[in-house]
């Protein structure tokens, strides 16, 4: 069989393929929320979370780490030549696009299916394209005994040799995974529950309500006509919210100051109603601790993100420490399944099943942006003189050098131990105290160059390099 046939004979649908059951986690769907007006599990609720603020935020911040990081490639020794150049060719330049991809979908849906597209060029098999799939519009396929076997959308089968499925969170053979989104899904449900209360609270309140009391009985109005107390506190309130004034006689005044003295049960009176304040601040408590919930279920600890109330600098380092390990597990979880269902796939059709395995790619740490930062620091603090000068005493530069993994100098070792080179001992001038005369001293020595010193500590040259 050619390499052509095996390949498309490796592509045929398996036979034992059969399509699984949900599509989507539903455990908080059921008859228990039943009359709630909730948004259960579904793809169209997943779409509509993440475009809440604080989830839109948590979701970028949980995935930048790991698009920004890199991928290598290493490969075994004895491997043909050519195959690690192919695989950069074929990896590295896609990577943010494979690893972007992966992660959202896992986030939001709980897996990310891909179609695997070939070409033959340049005497090999080569992935054309990795194109994702819609997760509401496919449906995966497993084996009877729940090893995954392809995927299906409507009519098309796509067999396990045609498909990279990266699944986050799974529980046994559930290859649709579980999503992040699922985490936060009632805390979601409660923020717009609590943010709807405290829009109520805000219409209620808005502004002063006006308030007639009124004694049971009939009285005189501005005209002398007796009227009902009822029909005139209604025309006292249609007044008050036209114009938020009236105009009262004299005589209705002190009508009404009679009728309002001690021993009356009931009397005419007219008062401003309006909100004491105090309220508002639980609603907005409950918004931002919901907030801080949300951004914990999507794996965010809340204070390497929001403003910070509480707790150290260094403890907001700490989660962001945490944050990064979770994010490195992560980006070598993703890596490892393109390895299994890309990478060895190419190699075993380009150079033979006994090359699985034999190349694969490797996910950079993400810690390494630290020991990146560091390099950076120690190098402008050694080319700028005015920054060595200044900062000499405040940084510790023994810690950096142990980080970088720098040799340090015996500092037992004293100035005269240095054996004096061709020119000579150094002059009896130069205190051999000063770590900097002395280092100058056995520079000089070791070209063979004669140094002298004025007593204050400044090396004077004499003499030449003897070659």
């Amino acid at each position: 069989m050619g390499l052509l046939d095996w390949l498309f004979a490796s592509l045929t649908p398996p036979a034992s393929g059969e399509r699984t059951g949900r599509q989507v986690v539903t455990s908080w769907g059921g008859s228990a929320f039943a009359g709630m007006r909730r948004l259960p599990a579904s793809y169209d609720t997943y779409r509509k979370m993440r475009r809440h603020p604080t989830i839109a935020l948590a979701r970028a911040l949980s995935i930048a780490p790991i698009v920004a990081a890199e991928w290598s490639v290493e490969a075994d020794a004895g491997v043909p030549d050519g195959m690690v150049d192919f695989l950069q060719e074929q990896f590295i330049a896609v990577r943010e696009f494979i690893v972007e991809t992966a992660l959202l979908g896992g986030i939001d849906f709980g897996h990310q299916p891909f179609e695997k597209v070939f070409e033959y060029s340049g005497g090999l098999w080569r992935l054309h394209k990795l194109k994702p799939l819609l997760q509401d519009l496919t449906e995966i396929l497993v084996t009877k005994t729940g090893a995954f076997a392809g995927l299906k959308q409507k009519n098309v089968v796509l067999p396990m040799e045609s498909c990279l499925l990266i699944p986050f969170r799974v529980e046994g053979t559930d290859w649709y995974g579980t999503p992040l989104l699922e985490n936060v899904r009632e805390p979601w449900n409660d923020w717009a529950d609590a943010n709807k209360g405290a829009a109520r609270y805000d219409r209620k309140v808005a502004g002063a309500h006006w308030v007639v009391r009124y004694p049971r009985g009939e009285s005189k109005d501005a005209t002398g006509s007796t009227r009902d107390n009822a029909e005139l506190a209604a025309e006292i309130l249609q007044t008050l919210e036209a114009s938020g004034s009236i105009a009262i006689a004299d005589e209705v005044q002190a009508f009404v100051d009679q009728l309002g003295n001690a021993t009356a049960k009931s009397r005419w009176e007219i008062t401003l109603l309006e909100d004491a304040g105090g309220r508002q601040p639980t609603f907005v408590d409950r918004l931002k601790y919901l907030d801080s919930l949300m951004a914990r279920g999507l794996l965010i600890p809340e204070r390497s993100v929001f403003e910070g109330q509480y707790g150290t600098k260094a403890e907001a380092g700490e989660q962001i420490d945490l944050a990064l390990t979770q994010a490195d597990l992560t980006h070598r979880y993703v890596t490892r399944l393109v390895n299994w269902h890309a990478v060895d796939q190419l190699l075993a059709i380009n150079w033979g099943e006994s090359y699985r395995g034999k190349a694969r790619l490797v996910a950079a740490p993400i810690r390494d942006a630290k020991l990146q930062y560091a390099k950076e620091v120690y190098t402008a603090f050694l080319t700028d003189p005015n920054g060595f000068l200044e900062e000499s005493g405040q940084i510790d530069t023994d810690a950096i050098k142990d980080l970088l993994g720098i040799p340090k100098a015996d500092k037992t070792a004293q100035a005269g131990d240095v054996q004096p080179g061709p020119g000579g001992p150094p002059s009896p001038g130069v205190d051999d105290r000063d770590p900097l005369a002395a280092t100058i001293r056995r520079v000089y020595a070791n070209l063979g160059i004669d140094s002298g010193g004025n007593g204050d500590g400044n090396t004077t040259t004499s003499g030449a390099a003897t070659g």
